[in-house]
């Protein structure tokens, strides 16, 4: 017999119980699974019904619907992830190497990449500028899964362009194994043996069934990985292909507009005050004159309008039929619906049910906060995978077709960009201006950061405050004295009169 050192005895030599109640396996865990499937096993046997069932509650439902709005305008914002340039040069100064922004060189930048950010420049249909094609983007990643788009090089003023590409298009059904002359090939992805993309294949037009498994064939096109930007949110080593955002949620989501349909209905009946016509012991068949039975409610009130009366024949009594709704518990229960999808949906419930009752400012600021952090998350999951390499492939090419007038050889020094998305607002503005105020005061956090936070850039307020100052001068309007006391680029006092 084989020496386990895991498993240990009792006194009475019977085996220990496993150290977690997880682990045990009896009837009411029965139907809890233990198989282990790999990331991309686990998404392949799913991809397509759940791509497809979140595509629904994208169209239907309207939490889902409000969810994907507040993405919208959280992570990318009305105005777009502004581009903001940081070049600048290492300079002597007093005996110290100190870095000198290059004003000249960030202007001219940052106006390129504007230029490049609208729809004829950005996108090959022209329709999409950059900021909505961030959006759709965003959404794509958390309805589909997966965000795809491919790089068109050589197109356009700027010598790039992107196109939008549906992610139902790239075969999950494609799969080969590695061999001595060919590269593994999983849910439509070329992959060499350390998991790096080579190439993306592609169908011309998503199949109206997906069955089977298919074979690299002629209606495939393969796409170079280096041309492809695939955008999807990895939660396991391993993992090829994304899983939509709605997916622990989604069943139930359907399952509350199945409910809400039938207490719809439930209370449309309720309202209708409806009821049945019951013979009593006068009632006698009508007949007519050859003695044959007639249509029993031939004169028998089928519907009525408001404050109308209605007289019944004898022999019938009318039996009103209350199908109890509405029930006042129907709106606790569709609560703790949402609440769950708000935590599915890594949100707080107020702002995604409509409902701000009995929500206390702290209670709210909690849930503020916690939003603020969800969001910034997924912002910076969009800088790191489509800002930061769609500039990269921008910029050298820019500068090749002459849309960007800056020399070649200092392309590092252009690179040193940063990418500044919206920030939302807090809950208390002047609370949390003050305590900013605070921390710029001892130190513990810098203008820099702070500004950022509120949304800004603190060399851009800089730069509109002392225009609005030359502005007042020039039109020989006082300065605010808060402006000039709290400027560093306050006009210099006049020079004292000589004596």
């Amino acid at each position: 017999m084989k020496w386990n050192p895991f498993k240990k005895k009792i006194s009475n030599g019977k085996p220990a119980r496993r150290s977690y109640a997880m682990g045990v396996m009896d009837r009411l865990s029965s139907d809890f699974s233990t198989g282990s499937l790999t990331a991309d096993q686990a998404v392949y046997g799913s991809i397509h019904a759940m791509r497809n069932r979140a595509r629904v509650l994208e169209r239907d439902n309207s939490y889902v619907r409000k969810f994907l709005a507040m993405a919208k305008t959280s992570i990318i914002g009305g105005k777009g992830i502004r581009l903001r340039s940081v070049a600048g040069d290492y300079v002597r100064k007093g005996g110290k190497t100190v870095f000198q922004s290059d004003k000249i060189d960030q202007n001219q930048l940052e106006s390129a990449y504007l230029d490049f950010s609208k729809a004829w420049n950005f996108d090959v249909a022209g329709k999409l500028d950059r900021r909505r094609f961030a959006q759709i983007g965003m959404q794509r990643v958390l309805v589909d899964g997966e965000f795809i788009a491919r790089k068109r090089r050589g197109r356009g003023d700027h010598g790039l362009q992107l196109q939008m590409i549906d992610a139902e298009l790239l075969d999950h059904t494609l799969n080969r194994r590695a061999g001595t002359a060919q590269n593994e090939i999983r849910m439509g992805i070329e992959m060499d043996a350390m998991g790096k993309p080579i190439t993306y294949y592609f169908l011309p037009e998503a199949p109206p069934q997906w069955t089977g498994t298919s074979a690299l064939s002629s209606k495939h096109t393969g796409v170079p990985a280096d041309q492809i930007v695939h955008l999807f949110i990895q939660e396991r080593p391993g993992q090829s292909r994304g899983v939509t955002w709605l997916a622990p949620t989604g069943l139930r989501a359907r399952m509350l507009d199945k409910i809400e349909e039938a207490v719809t209905i439930g209370w449309r009946m309720g309202a209708s005050k409806m009821g049945f016509f019951k013979a009593n012991e006068n009632y006698s068949a009508p007949v007519d004159t050859d003695g044959k039975p007639v249509e029993m409610f031939g004169n028998v009130p089928q519907s009525t309008e408001p404050g109308e009366f209605w007289e019944l024949p004898e022999g019938l009594d009318f039996q009103q039929f209350d199908p109890g709704y509405p029930d006042a518990s129907f709106e606790e229960v569709k609560k703790s619906i949402i609440r769950e999808f708000a935590s599915g949906f890594g949100v707080s419930y107020p702002e995604l049910g409509n409902d701000f009752s009995g929500v206390s400012y702290s209670a709210g600021q909690i849930g503020v906060q916690s939003d603020i952090s969800f969001w910034s998350d997924l912002q910076q999951f969009w800088v790191d995978g489509f800002e930061e390499p769609v500039f990269l492939e921008w910029l050298p090419l820019a500068i090749t077709i002459g849309a960007l007038e800056l020399p070649a050889s200092k392309i590092k020094k252009f690179k040193a960009v940063k990418f500044q998305p919206p920030r939302r607002k807090h809950i208390d503005p002047l609370k949390t201006h003050n305590a900013q105020r605070v921390a710029l005061g001892d130190m513990s956090r810098s203008i820099f950061d702070i500004t950022a936070e509120n949304g800004a850039d603190f060399e851009d307020i800089v730069d509109d405050t002392r225009r609005a100052i030359e502005l007042l001068e020039d039109n020989g309007l006082p300065i605010p004295e808060s402006w000039a006391a709290g400027c560093e680029f306050a006009p210099d006092p006049p020079e004292p009169a000589e004596a």
